[in-house]
């Protein structure tokens, strides 16, 4: 079949047989001026398109709604996209146009989606659309040639480290090939140094042998590698393939059994992953017994249409939505543990084992095997020029230290970030939510901009700013009828003032905290003083802590918090008296039912418009018209009497008051000692600029 034979007689003539459709396959993307963007428009047709056999009149027909009569009239029209985060750079991806009018002119309805293309290494077309057929042998010969290659080419890389370059090894690693042995072994490094990989993977629940003080002496002389689990003998395998002589699993190179091990290990986990020639991340295996060599299933419908070099000449590329090429890291079994996120982000080249095909990550960018395409997905990556502001995926979350040192608000907004897509994960032991960080919190680019404090998982600069996290219980990685439960674990782990003191899913930050051309609220608050006493503060100060406590200096007020309909009634009598906190519980207090009909009653006066017989939850504080209150714990919550603290106020807004709702502590109350258990927004302006700022601590 030719190029011609794929479409109808129509579609020939008057699209792909064609100057403008050639020059949109073809142009240089990178040009400026009017080439930047090249477009086609297909003749009128009828919304009745009956030609079967032509693929573009089947792909057209199936964008048209049953609404739409046959003798409107649809046009489709195609632009050349690019996307500077996707990979292979090239015509790998479209914007697709249809609209459909009626014989007027009037429009009547029509959409918009973006293509990937796709084409065989040996078409004629090749040399413009550069993206090939997903891969799914990560097993085979040409697998390997192709990681050989990539391990080349990064060597030549600038801004990336030699891989074969020495460097001090870890306190232990396996040596995957012991001269004289038939097994791998575990070695004592001393003071060797040599070339190493990483793994990055999932233990999974089913437990499995590792390193403990019994063992040691047994696996110092061979490993016995038909008893290892799957993901680890592979990577014992992979690392054998590719020269590499030594390599890192945690579970083998740190005593399980020993706490002492285990603190000095972890504190060094950002020089290990750092130094390593190569992480191999397992990302689509569940557990350590499940693997990663193995062949994919991966089937993608597509739409093979000509493709016009130049006059006479033709090639074919494969289409479909850019939505069905997205790469959503989350989804991986991988991301949902923490300790995987600083295994990831720290080492300078990661060989990632996708769901669907393999990656290759080094600092010049990503790589798909085979050149199949890569789009991250994440919110509006991709489609957005300002996108890296929002981004979540890991390779979007660390600046260069001189990078980060210039642009204070940029890498704050990277951590704020990294919080974010941080919180998704769980580690096995819940006492090691920081520790799981520590060596991400370590590294220059973070510690030195934004320090020297790091309290918890908040930084000392701008630290009030990032008082203001919420909670969340949605995400598009759960089943659309589950949400994520929230709860502070019953051994103390971090102050409430910090997310680390949750457990349990999302943690949200102010996204577009440096973004100039949106409103940045002022800082209402004053931040006295804020100490943290770590578990071991000489080995690992950015890890697990055993005390903290925050002094600020602010606006408040007594509130009503009903967290069942989010609801913050103000209270109409001051917070303090003198220097302390005046607890108005007594019998002159306002009860909660009183406070709502105070509250209903306003919202009528201002809102005579509104039928609450029709509408009731209009005064509730999830309507954008009422403050509202979020609680961080998930569950049933009685309505209870908070303190309201203001964090920051936007002018721009009558209503631009965000801040934290607070409890006094249950041991020391009278001494102006708080804890925090949620966060309010759209609190009015006016009610908290007229207060006196008091000071208290939160614990």
């Amino acid at each position: 079949m030719t190029p011609q034979d794929l479409v109808c007689a129509r579609c020939w003539r008057d699209f792909f047989n064609t100057k403008a459709f050639e020059e949109c396959c073809t142009f240089d993307h990178l040009g400026s001026g009017h080439n930047k963007y090249k477009s086609i428009q297909a003749v009128a047709m009828t919304s009745e398109i009956r030609d079967a056999s032509c693929t573009w009149c089947a792909y057209i027909r199936s964008f048209i709604q049953d609404s739409w009569m046959p003798e409107d009239k649809v046009t489709a029209v195609l632009t050349t996209a690019h996307m500077r985060s996707c990979t292979p750079n090239g015509r790998n991806v479209f914007r697709l146009s249809i609209d459909c009018n009626s014989p007027t002119g009037k429009w009547v309805g029509g959409s918009a989606l973006y293509l990937h293309a796709w084409t065989a290494v040996d078409d004629s077309a090749s040399a413009y659309v550069t993206a090939r057929p997903v891969r799914t042998d990560v097993n085979s010969e040409a697998a390997r040639m192709q990681v050989v290659k990539w391990l080349e080419e990064c060597e030549g890389h600038d801004c990336c480290s030699d891989s074969r370059r020495d460097s001090n090894l870890p306190t232990r690693v396996i040596e995957v090939s012991p001269p004289g042995r038939q097994h791998p072994r575990l070695l004592e490094s001393g003071n060797l140094r040599g070339i190493y990989a990483t793994l990055s993977y999932c233990w999974g629940k089913k437990p499995f042998s590792t390193l403990t003080q019994s063992n040691y002496s047994q696996l110092i002389e061979e490993l016995d590698l038909p008893a290892l689990p799957a993901t680890i003998s592979q990577a014992i395998s992979v690392a054998r393939d590719f020269s590499i002589p030594y390599l890192w699993i945690d579970a083998l190179c740190i005593i399980q059994d020993s706490e002492e091990d285990k603190v000095r290990e972890i504190a060094g986990m950002k020089h290990i992953y750092d130094s390593s020639a190569l992480t191999i991340v397992a990302a689509s295996a569940k557990s350590v017994f499940d693997g990663f060599l193995y062949p994919r299933l991966y089937l993608e419908p597509s739409h093979t249409i000509p493709v016009r070099i130049r006059p006479g000449i033709f090639g074919i590329m494969s289409v479909n939505e850019l939505d069905a090429a997205c790469y959503d890291e989350r989804l991986e079994p991988l991301a949902k543990r923490a300790w995987t996120m600083q295994e990831q982000l720290l080492t300078p080249r990661t060989l990632t084992f996708t769901t669907h095909t393999m990656m290759w990550r080094c600092h010049v960018g990503t790589r798909n095997f085979g050149d199949s395409l890569y789009f991250p997905l994440d919110l509006d990556t991709g489609y957005n020029p300002n996108d890296d502001k929002y981004c979540l995926n890991l390779d979007s979350l660390l600046l260069s230290e001189d990078e980060a040192h210039l642009q204070r608000d940029k890498a704050l907004s990277c951590w704020l970030r990294l919080v974010t897509a941080y919180s998704l994960r769980v580690a096995s032991e819940e006492r090691d939510k920081l520790n799981a960080l520590a060596g991400i919190a370590s590294h220059p680019s973070f510690s030195r901009a934004l320090g020297p404090g790091y309290f918890a998982g908040l930084w000392q600069y701008n630290l009030a700013r990032q008082l203001t996290w919420r909670t969340s219980d949605r995400h598009r990685t759960l089943a659309e009828d589950d949400t994520f439960v929230f709860y502070r674990p019953v051994n103390y782990r971090a102050p409430s003032w910090s997310w680390a003191s949750l457990e349990g899913g999302v943690v949200h930050f102010d996204f577009s905290y440096d973004d100039e051309d949106e409103d940045i609220p002022d800082v209402i608050c004053d931040i006295v003083d804020c100490s943290i006493t770590p578990t071991a503060p000489e080995l690992n100060p950015f890890g697990e802590v055993i005390s903290a406590q925050l002094r600020i200096k602010a606006a408040m007020k007594w509130a009503w918090f009903d967290p069942s309909t989010s609801n913050i009634f103000l209270l109409p009598f001051s917070a303090t008296v003198g220097s302390k906190i005046n607890v108005p519980y007594n019998e002159n207090s306002i009860t909660i039912a009183e406070a709502s009909t105070r509250h209903v009653n306003s919202f009528k006066a201002k809102y005579p418009d509104v039928e609450l017989d029709e509408d009731p939850e209009a005064v509730y504080g999830t309507d954008y018209r009422n403050m509202c209150g979020i609680h961080d714990e998930t569950g049933k919550h009685d309505p209870v009497m908070v303190l309201c603290v203001a964090i920051t106020l936007s002018k721009e807004q009558d209503n631009g008051v965000n801040g934290i709702i607070l409890l006094p502590s249950e041991v020391e109350s009278e001494n102006n000692i708080f804890r925090r258990i949620g966060f309010f927004k759209r609190g009015r302006n006016e009610h908290f600029q007229e207060d006196t700022k008091t000071e208290i601590s939160i614990i």
